[in-house]
């Protein structure tokens, strides 16, 4: 679920822990964190009815079709995005270099997994020890700040509209499945926990816990 916020000045900052298997059999996994200006839990509510929960197309592994035509194919999300997406991603064509990184995106150009993400000032870190990484994200209206606590930072210069909607998306890769079950991906994708602490508790997802929003008393996050 997605959460709508009236915030011109957004904090967030979220706690999680990733373990990455011995061995890969997945390729293009990851999540991300979204800033996006349209309702994303009703933009992808009917295909994920209709194709998602459908048995007989996750039995034959076709439910994917569906999402790629209607350009839902990155990370869970739209790949032709209108805001902006932190992307927490197993390196691209380097598997060896895990990346955090930020971009943003006016609706109109298509991103994807080896499409401009990672971008090229993405910052190396690798998440995936399974020790607990701290993450806080700054949206100002004039761009966002990403900061791994005790590691790299970035900044990325855009249009921070206010009345966006804030969530987050997973994806555990083409032998995987969109979603989760209690963390874990089918195939040897990466294992997750993700933990989003702060004033404002609110259940995104079975994967995620608590949202923690830190903003004017004047403003607000409203279930989307």
């Amino acid at each position: 679920m997605y959460f709508r916020t009236t915030a011109s000045l957004l904090e967030v900052e979220f706690e999680f822990s990733i373990k990455a298997p011995a061995e890969r059999s997945v390729k293009d996994d990851g999540f991300a964190v979204w800033y996006v200006n349209e309702n994303v839990s009703e933009a992808v509510n009917n295909i994920s009815v209709t194709h998602l929960h459908n048995q007989e197309e996750i039995i034959a592994n076709t439910w994917s079709t569906a999402y790629t035509a209607e350009n839902m194919d990155l990370l869970g999300y739209r790949s032709k995005f209108d805001g902006v997406g932190v992307f927490f991603t197993n390196g691209g064509q380097n598997k060896d270099k895990a990346t955090i990184g930020g971009l943003a995106n006016d609706g109109k150009s298509t991103y994807n997994i080896n499409m401009g993400i990672p971008t090229t000032d993405a910052m190396q870190y690798d998440y995936r020890s399974g020790n607990k990484v701290s993450v806080k994200m700054r949206f100002r209206p004039l761009g966002i700040k990403i900061e791994v606590v005790g590691g790299p930072s970035q900044e990325v210069k855009c249009d921070v509209k206010t009345g966006g909607y804030i969530g987050l998306s997973v994806f555990g890769g083409t032998k995987g499945r969109l979603g989760w079950d209690s963390g874990e991906a089918s195939g040897s994708g990466f294992h997750i926990l993700i933990v989003l602490s702060a004033s404002h508790e609110i259940n995104l997802s079975p994967v995620l816990s608590k949202l923690n929003a830190n903003m004017p008393a004047s403003a607000s996050i409203e279930p989307g």
